[in-house]
């Protein structure tokens, strides 16, 4: 009884994790209201090309079970709310596996007005989602950026010297 005592004891030891955790001091740096100059795109759009995607999602329990593993990434839905997406994270994990899934096998850079059709089957323990996406094929033809103009009316003056 000792022996497997220790070897169970042994065992536990052994296979423990293990957490490192690295912290920095800093101090908090002056900054101004800084504007960023952003990136724009030239999008070309092209009605004719209807992009159509599918995905299921299958979850036991809190458990994915089945689903795409595959997504598109930056997704944003408009019927997002400020906390509605710790209640539709599944929905939204599939609406995003749907999209990767339209524009993966089109050619296109991007999904245009996307519509997304959601069926959700509910049981007690076990939840199926089903999304069809469909939209128009959207090519990037021109990155640039606006032309950055100073602003004079705001002037910064910071001076380590002065005394007060």
């Amino acid at each position: 009884m000792k022996k497997i005592l220790l070897l169970v004891t042994s065992v536990i030891v052994l296979s423990s994790c293990t957490t490192t955790k690295t912290g920095v001091l800093s101090t908090a740096a002056y900054a101004p209201k800084a504007e960023i100059n952003p990136i724009r795109a030239n999008v070309e759009v092209d009605m004719t090309k209807k992009l159509v995607g599918e995905s299921t999602s299958s979850y036991f329990l809190i458990f994915q079970v089945g689903g795409g593993n595959k997504f598109a990434d930056g997704m944003s839905y408009s019927s997002d709310t400020n906390f509605s997406f710790l209640f539709k994270a599944r929905e939204n994990k599939t609406k995003s596996a749907a999209a990767y899934n339209a524009v993966i096998n089109s050619g296109a850079d991007i999904i245009v007005h996307p519509n997304y059709v959601v069926e959700i089957h509910d049981y007690l323990i076990f939840k199926q989602i089903k999304v069809k996406v469909t939209g128009y094929a959207g090519y990037f033809r021109k990155f640039y950026q606006k032309e950055y103009k100073d602003n004079d009316d705001v002037q910064l003056k910071l001076d380590i010297n002065s005394k007060k």
